[in-house]
């Protein structure tokens, strides 16, 4: 934790985007990185997980970092009753799914419902 951390670590992590295919968008904020992607077809989840092992030679091989598999996870959103779902992998490690996850403070969940944040909020 110093103040520059975060800052460091952008300037750092700035070119990870630039190894993930086109298909697949990344989100970098302080030390904080994410991949997504829209999944229409048994072939999309399969180009999250290259991108993921995009991500994983990059910062292991490549940049002499690793990301945590343990901070990593896997929400899918959808109003789907039944929504693809895929085993991802960091490595040789199994992602987490979860249905809801807390994002900047704000808790995004699968079914795209306000519903958790709001009694989340409410708890607190």
């Amino acid at each position: 934790g110093s103040i520059l951390g975060p800052m460091l670590f952008l300037l750092f992590i700035n070119d990870l985007p630039d190894v993930i295919s086109e298909s697949t968008s990344t989100g970098l904020y302080a030390d904080n990185n994410k991949l997504y992607r829209e999944i229409s077809t048994p072939e999309d989840c399969s180009q999250l997980e290259e991108a993921l092992s995009c991500a994983d030679v990059w910062s292991g091989k490549d940049n002499n970092i690793n990301f945590n598999p343990s901070k990593c996870k896997i929400l899918t959103f959808s109003r789907r009753k039944i929504p693809f779902l895929f085993e991802y992998y960091l490595g040789s490690s199994e992602l987490k799914r979860v249905n809801d996850e807390v994002d900047l403070g704000i808790t995004v969940t699968s079914n795209l419902s306000w519903t958790t944040h709001i009694n989340n909020i409410k708890a607190n």
